[in-house]
């Protein structure tokens, strides 16, 4: 295995499921991976013990809403790239990014959304996204703070996640379980978030951007990340509710609700009214997303990042009964 271009690198958000995905892959990959958490002692539902162990990741305090903690932890570290997502802070995470600059970090691999393509006004300009489309605004200005801020980066623009049917919109308090629908036949390129994982993991550690060849920003580089097949919610359920039936387990139940329902279900959830009504947005609104000339390059970008193909739906929801449903 050649050497990785970036031999010590720091992971935020390795407990969830792209971010563990990053952690193991980067180790895979020949880097000296450091998980930052804000609790170290936090159980990993994504990595397992022996596979921490194996992959020797260092567990280091860390939040990238506490700007000292993130000297520390590139000091303590020696990290020369990391891997960080969009959260909830005033400043768009200008602080989390500028110190990790000036604590050392050369270079930043960022989990966007693909949704900034299309949620603008202009499509392709990201400062054209108002606030009240929150989730892509959000990613954009972290976006626009890494471009302002002139650290080199790449921007890993994600599809909807393959786990959202099932983290996010699957009942299971109810018998039979049951699933409530907005939109069910609006295409989705339902993604695998460790394929996500991997192919970030593949630009955090070799960049491209530092690649002979690369024709790209000089400081920016842009990855959309699709699944393999565009699959409607309904098309999507079907597929689940397969594997059920195959695995010896009961049906969803799939019902059709309004964006009304769909609101008042997110609220029952405690999801903030901002982020409700953009996943609505998003939900509803997704054919300019997958404009043929678009979907068309992304869906292959996995299996060129990685050199694996991208994880089929099916084998997705058969990998994960085990979890939603046990």
């Amino acid at each position: 295995m050649p050497s990785p271009h970036f031999s010590k690198v720091l992971v935020f958000g390795a407990t969830g499921e792209v971010g563990s995905a990053v952690a193991l892959e980067a180790h895979a990959l020949g880097a000296h991976v450091s998980i930052a958490l804000r609790d170290t002692t936090k159980h990993n539902e994504w990595i397992s013990p022996s596979q921490e162990h194996a992959a020797n990741l260092q567990r280091i305090s860390a939040d990238l809403t506490d700007p000292d903690s993130l000297k520390r932890a590139v000091h303590d570290t020696g990290a020369q790239a990391a891997f960080i997502y969009a959260v909830r802070s005033k400043d768009t995470l200008r602080g989390a990014i500028t110190a990790l600059r000036d604590a050392g970090i050369q270079y930043l691999v960022f989990l966007s959304t693909s949704q900034v393509r299309t949620a603008g006004t202009t499509k392709g300009d990201i400062r054209s996204i108002k606030p009240d489309h929150f989730i892509p605004w959000q990613h954009a200005q972290v976006e626009i703070a890494l471009e302002e801020l002139e650290v080199p980066h790449a921007a890993v623009r994600a599809g909807f996640f393959a786990s959202n049917p099932l983290r996010i919109y699957l009942d299971r308090s109810s018998e039979p379980k049951q699933v409530n629908l907005l939109a069910p036949e609006v295409p989705h390129d339902p993604i695998d978030p460790k394929d996500i994982g991997r192919a970030a993991a593949a630009v955090l550690v070799n960049p491209r951007l530092y690649a002979s060849g690369y024709q790209g920003e000089p400081k920016k580089d842009v990855v959309y990340l699709s699944g393999p097949a565009l699959l409607s919610q309904t098309e999507q359920w079907e597929i689940i509710n397969r594997e059920l039936v195959a695995a010896g387990k009961p049906e969803v139940k799939v019902n059709h609700i309004t964006v009304e329902q769909y609101l008042e279900n997110l609220a029952k959830l405690h999801v903030p009214d901002v982020v409700a009504k953009s996943l609505a947005k998003s939900m509803v609104e997704t054919r300019a997303l997958y404009a043929p000339e678009d979907y068309e390059k992304s869906r292959g970008n996995v299996e060129l990042l990685t050199g694996r193909k991208a994880t089929a739906f099916g084998e997705f929801v058969k990998r994960e009964i085990p979890r939603y449903f046990d």
